[in-house]
């Protein structure tokens, strides 16, 4: 849980050079894609993060950091698993990680990587980077279909050509109720010919102990293991041409996710089989820059392999719909994936009125997805023998085996133009051309048709079109910004599993349907900004504000078959999400930093619709109306050494889980307040941190998914956050 006085970073502060003309006191982003500008300047509204200041904090992933941001919220369910929402544009109940069909509404990139995958995006440890930058709003003008949104950017450090360096940081911590944490991180940077060729690696290996007790097996079992590798070779000649080659390993082991029963004690769950997850990926990039007088020619090639496994335990789930008593039911998902991408990209000038940026982007995707839920004793019980409805083995009641091959092609630009000094217009647009082969095969006793054969399908999607975008700013004076922004943001559509008629037949009839859809088309919505970018009294006092409008149409939505187990999706209405967000910074003395930051996000349906709710003004789901974060970070000067001291609150509040609070399968996801504490005590190359997060052990729910079967099950299903975790943190570096 990141502190607020991170945020202070994304304001002036002291930085150890300046970077392609910004002055030196001030924190850069490349959110703009046409090289590097003051925060200040850039007119969106987006807020860069200084891992150095996360990390004195014990904080790890993009879950812990995110907390301070404005207009974010992230669903979690452990171990990289998680759907990352802005601005109340989400339109789906939680994560469901059988769902193929849902695309990301926000897109995450590595440097220039794109590595979104909805519900599970790779869960990059925060260690030697530069920042990390959240774009609020649709940019998917530079960034293509899934920032619809917006974007996350892990920003990474690139190799120093001319001295060698390196650290060592460890850290160990305690989970109130909880098992220990651990983690051990290094990094080395060699200068392999001096101001040419340079190599950076880094490496990451931890343990986050589990906090969650099966009542049917051990305690704190839902323990994740983590190992993260990432290299990076730079050549750069003497005057114009630079090139990077990077790799990243990962490989995440968790025993079971952060899931516990209502019903029960808390942080308690039930579960006879496994529940955990495993992902394994590999990430290479190959990203030249050559500097041609006034133009700079980038290209961006990528190739990620990613498999990640998921186990769930279906007891109850067995003897709900059939009656089976079956402790030993389970299922196993396991999704492949294969990306290619390639960039190109044209820059001029930046510090001329007129600039420029074209590029062109090619995607090509594979993905195998295939289940398998066996319940032992199913044949026994039916007297039927599995391998007659096609299974792969005896009492496998269910599988899937889903092909899909992905390409896009798309061309984009942005022009600007300043007539005067002070006055910024910019106008973008991306052509996008997206086709999509499918083969879908379902079998098993729950997946096949009524004539007792397998339920195939195999066909096309395709769409094309354009993304337009507008903005303007203007500066009233050296410190003070205003801007204005529309931009049109699109998401694919996709195709849905098969859903079958004998076995989901009544479900369906129960909604009024004959059968489920086998497609479903794109949504896109449109956004409008407006925002200033103020700072007073010597920069002492930052101020950012921004104000948004965004309407999505023909919103993409999950219609779930309880009774049968099945899901699919559709376009259903429209949605209107309006909101402000607020950063600030007061630093009344050089050793005091204040923070504090904030939205309200009023995100409600527009029309009746008996798919979402019988009224207008439903409110979207797993989106808090009210975010607010405050801070502060205080340097006490020693001796050859600085004490630093940090806190922070964050508040969230509640939100629902489905559209319609008549449902009966709606929840209230309660508010939650977090406090965090830190004392670092820091020397030229030496520091250690005593940290505390959720300090007054707040039960935090992070999600919940309702109990079909509640005679069966001990209560709705929770994703619960980590109690009060107390630990110490050292580094060093050489």
């Amino acid at each position: 849980m990141a502190s607020n006085a991170v945020l202070a970073d994304q304001f002036p502060s002291e930085q150890s050079s300046a970077i392609g003309g910004v002055d030196s006191n001030e924190i850069v982003v490349t959110a703009t894609r046409s090289g590097a500008q003051s925060i200040q300047n850039v007119p969106i509204s987006v807020t860069a993060l200084n891992p150095e200041a996360l990390q004195r904090q014990g904080n790890d992933a993009l879950s812990d950091i995110s907390r301070a941001v404005p207009g974010l919220f992230i669903q979690e369910q452990g171990g990289g698993q998680n759907k990352i929402v802005m601005r109340g544009i989400n339109a789906t109940s939680g994560i469901n990680q059988t769902d193929t069909a849902e695309n990301a509404l926000v897109s995450v990139y590595l440097d220039d990587v794109p590595i979104s995958i909805q519900g599970s995006t790779p869960d990059i440890r925060v260690y030697d980077l530069e920042r990390v930058e959240f774009l609020r709003g649709p940019q998917g003008t530079l960034f293509g279909a899934g920032a619809m949104a917006g974007t996350v950017r892990y920003i990474t450090r690139k190799p120093g050509l001319s001295s060698f360096e390196g650290s060592a940081e460890g850290s160990l911590a305690t989970t109130r109720g909880g098992d220990n944490s651990y983690s051990v991180r290094g990094m080395i940077n060699v200068p392999l010919v001096t101001d040419q060729l340079g190599l950076r690696v880094t490496a990451y290996r931890g343990k986050d102990g589990g906090y969650i007790d099966n009542v049917v097996g051990a305690d704190n079992f839902n323990d994740l293991d983590m190992t993260q590798v990432r290299s990076i070779v730079r050549y750069q000649n003497q005057s114009n041409f630079t090139a990077d080659l990077s790799y990243l390993y990962g490989n995440v082991d968790s025993s079971a996710r952060s899931f516990a029963y209502d019903g029960l004690e808390e942080y308690e769950f039930q579960a006879n089989n496994p529940s955990g997850l495993k992902d394994r990926f590999h990430i290479f990039n190959f990203a030249p820059q050559l500097e041609i007088g006034s133009i700079t020619l980038f290209s961006s090639t990528s190739y990620i392999s990613r498999k990640y496994t998921f186990f769930d335990s279906q007891e109850f789930f067995s003897a709900g719909l059939l009656g089976l008593d079956t402790p030993e039911a389970a299922a196993l998902t396991v999704n492949d994936i294969t990306d290619f991408t390639q960039e190109f990209r044209v820059t001029t000038d930046q510090s001329r009125p007129l600039r420029v940026q074209l590029g062109a982007f090619y995607e090509r995707q594979t993905r195998h997805y295939d289940q398998s839920n066996v319940w032992p004793g199913l044949d026994s019980a039916f007297g039927i023998d599995s391998l007659d409805f096609f299974a792969e083995a005896p009492d496998q009641i269910f599988r899937s085996d889903t092909n899909t091959k992905t390409k896009q092609l798309a061309f984009f630009g942005e022009v600007a133009y300043s007539p005067v000094p002070a006055l910024d217009l910019t106008a973008g647009l991306r052509y996008f051309d997206w086709s999509q082969h499918y083969t879908l095969l379902t079998a098993g006793l729950a997946g096949v048709d009524a004539s007792g054969q397998p339920l195939t399908l195999a066909g096309d999607s395709k769409a094309n079109g354009f993304n337009p975008r507008a903005a303007a700013s203007y500066h009233v004076t050296d410190d003070v910004m205003i801007y204005a922004e529309a931009a049109r943001g699109f998401r694919y559509g996709g195709i849905n599993q098969v859903v079958p008629l004998d076995f989901c037949g009544p479900a369906l009839a129960a909604q009024g349907l004959a059968a489920a859809p086998i497609d479903f088309g794109p949504d896109k919505l449109w956004s409008y900004t407006i925002g200033e970018k103020a700072q007073f009294l010597d920069r002492k006092v930052t101020l950012n504000v921004a104000a948004f409008l965004a309407n999505w149409n023909d919103v993409q939505t999950r219609r779930n078959l309880d009774s049968c187990g099945y899901n699919f999706t559709e376009n259903s209405g429209r949605i209107r999400s309006k909101g402000l967000e607020i950063e600030s910074r007061v630093q009344p003395t050089d050793n005091l930093s204040l923070t504090a930051s904030g939205s309200y996000t009023d995100a409600k349906t527009r029309d009746i619709n008996p798919n979402i709710a019988p009224f207008a003004g439903a409110r979207v789901p797993y989106f808090p109306k009210y975010i607010m974060s405050i801070g502060a970070e205080y340097e006490i000067p020693l001796k050859g050494t600085n004490l630093i001291l940090q806190g922070d609150y964050t508040y969230r509040s509640s939100t629902g889980t489905r559209f319609n609070p008549a449902d009966l399968g709606y929840r209230t996801i309660p508010a939650s307040n977090v406090f965090n504490a830190a004392i670092t005590l820091e020397a030229d190359s030496f520091s250690v941190s005593l940290f505390a997060k959720n300090l007054t052990d707040e039960y935090v729910i992070q999600g919940i998914y309702n109990n079909a079967y509640p005679a069966i099950q001990p209560g709705d299903t929770l994703t619960v956050g980590r109690p009060r975790t107390v630990g110490l943190r050292v580094k060093k570096q050489f």
